[in-house]
Order: C-alpha cells, then structure tokens, then sequence
C-alpha cells in the first residue's frame, strides 16, 4: 500500500516536477549523478564544492560551455575556483596554503553550488547531449 500513501501525499506539486526533471537528468549523466551524490555528503567543503563544477566541466565540456549552458558567469566561477583554493584548511579549503584571499566563505559556496546544480539538473533533463 506504500503507492497509494504516495499517490495520496503528493498533488503534481513543484517538488514533484523537480524530481522528475532530476530523475531524467541523472540518467542522461552519470557526472550529474555523482555531483549530487557529492553535494548530498554531510560537512562538505570547498574542496567537495569545486569537484561538483569538475563535474560540470567533464560533462557539459568544459568552462565556456558552463557559462552558455547554466547561465552563470564566469566571474562566479573564477570566484569558486579562488575561494576553494585560498580559503583555509581548517575553514574546509582545498590546499593546505593558499596563496591569495578567498572571496567567497563555505557559505556562498554552499548557496552558489546549489543554484548551479538546479540550472545543471534542468539543462541536463532538457538536452540529452
């Protein structure tokens, strides 16, 4: 009976499209899957931020795709690759020294991968190539 407790909790709701959308776009790329997988781990860090843009790069070919594909900019991604690599090891950094001043804290990391991944899954779940 676990179907009709499904069928009567859920009304086409956005979360219920949404699900559907990433369902399809996971299947289309396994990169995608990962990268979830990846932003669904507990403490994540910078480091687990920027290999969920690798990610993106593999599969969607490489940065100046990115930016045509997501509609995100490529300051912003300048800003994520400078911040994983400046912030500190204790603060969830990427390397044990940086060399220059991170400009996003863990927290806009957190808030810019998770609009990045929504407008991936979306892209992903719309165009299979």
């Amino acid at each position: 009976m676990v179907e009709s407790a499904i069928a009567y909790t859920t009304f086409g709701s956005e979360v219920e499209t949404y699900a559907a959308l990433a369902k399809l776009a996971i299947a289309r790329s396994i990169q995608l899957a990962n990268a979830l997988w990846l932003n669904g781990r507990r403490d994540r860090n910078a480091a687990d931020f920027y290999m969920i843009y690798e990610y993106a790069e593999d599969d969607l070919g490489g940065r100046n795709a990115i930016v045509k594909a997501l509609g995100v900019s490529d300051n912003d991604i300048t800003r994520l690759r400078k911040s994983a690599n400046n912030l500190a090891p204790t603060d969830g950094g990427r390397h044990a020294k940086g060399t220059g001043v991170p400009e996003w804290g863990l927290d806009r990391q957190r808030e810019f991968i998770g609009r990045f991944l929504k407008e991936w899954i979306v892209y992903r779940a719309t165009n299979a190539d």
